[in-house]
This record gives structure tokens, C-alpha cells and sequence, in this order.
């Protein structure tokens, strides 16, 4: 296999493999019964790492690498939450500022999320508002691309803030 991400520590690759490959055995179970499986960074690793984003983006990769050989397709998805805001178009991130955005962990914070998708729960239908900007490729593997999203349901007041860093495999 491949290196899941070219800006990750060689130092913490065999940890971050076994993390997943520990969480993998619980998450099979999930992918069959509810169509996906999720998990913080922080508590996949059992640590806190200053760049939560590329730690959760080279673990998500090892997660659908390694799922993809052994199962069926799955796609993956890191989740970077924002401060929600009144107005769904203010404060679209630039990718290299996510990529090296430092975090900061502890109760009520949002931290990154890592998410394994079966086709079916991609094609689920979500009954909200909804605005996309492509943020691009630069910094991430070939398979792997970045979108901002905000969006809000019809009684909410403020749109709740997203990246969206997606794996998709053949």
C-alpha cells in the first residue's frame, strides 16, 4: 500500500495503522447495520494531534484502503466543522489554511470527524438548504478533494459550517 498522505510524519504511521485497523473491527458491524461508521480523531488515535486535519485525512485514506480490499466500496469523509453563521456564503476557507489548521481539543469543541460511507447512505436524501464551493485538490492525494458546506434545515435560524474532505474510489 501506498502512503495515504505525503505531509504525514513517517514516525506516526504504525500507530495511526493499527488506530484504524483497531477501529475497522468495530465499524464493519455499523457499515452493515446503519450504512456507515464515524469516529473523532482524537478518539481514534488517543491523542490530540496539532494537525488533527492531516492525521484524520491520512487515517480516513488507510480506513478505505484497506476496507475497499477486503469489502465492498466504501468512500470516505473527513469532516472539519466550522462556527455556524446567519449567512451561508461568509467565511469560505482557503484548503491550505484547513490543512494546517491547528486544533484544539476538549469538551463542546468540534474537532475532525472521520466518516466510512456505503453507497447507500450517500444516496440518501437530506431535506435542507444547502451551498457548496469546490475548495480544490492542492495538498491532498489524487483520490481525495475538498469542499466548504453550509447548510440548515427549515426551522433553524443559522446554516451549520463544514469542509468536507472526500475519498472516492473506483
Amino acid at each position: 500500500m501506498t502512503n495515504a498522505s505525503p505531509q504525514v510524519d513517517a514516525n506516526d504511521e504504525p500507530a495511526w495503522r493499527d488506530a484504524v485497523a483497531q477501529w475497522l473491527k468495530a465499524a464493519a458491524g455499523e457499515l452493515n447495520s446503519v450504512g456507515f461508521a464515524q469516529i473523532d480523531v482524537d478518539d481514534l488515535l488517543g491523542a490530540e494531534p496539532t494537525h488533527g486535519t492531516r492525521a484524520a485525512v491520512f487515517c480516513m485514506n488507510t480506513a478505505v484502503a484497506d476496507l475497499t480490499l477486503r469489502t465492498e466500496r466504501v468512500e470516505g469523509l473527513v469532516v472539519l466543522p466550522l462556527e455556524p453563521r446567519k449567512r451561508m456564503t461568509r467565511g469560505i476557507p482557503r484548503l491550505a489554511d484547513v490543512l494546517s489548521h491547528p486544533w484544539h481539543y476538549g469538551p463542546g469543541r468540534g474537532v475532525p470527524g472521520i466518516y466510512l460511507l456505503t453507497p447507500a447512505a450517500w444516496a440518501a436524501y437530506e431535506p435542507v438548504e444547502e451551498y457548496r464551493v469546490d475548495l480544490g485538490r492542492e495538498g491532498l492525494d489524487a483520490d481525495n478533494f475538498a469542499y466548504f458546506r453550509a447548510w440548515r434545515s427549515e426551522h433553524e435560524d443559522a446554516f451549520e459550517r463544514a469542509v468536507y474532505i472526500r475519498r472516492v474510489t473506483a
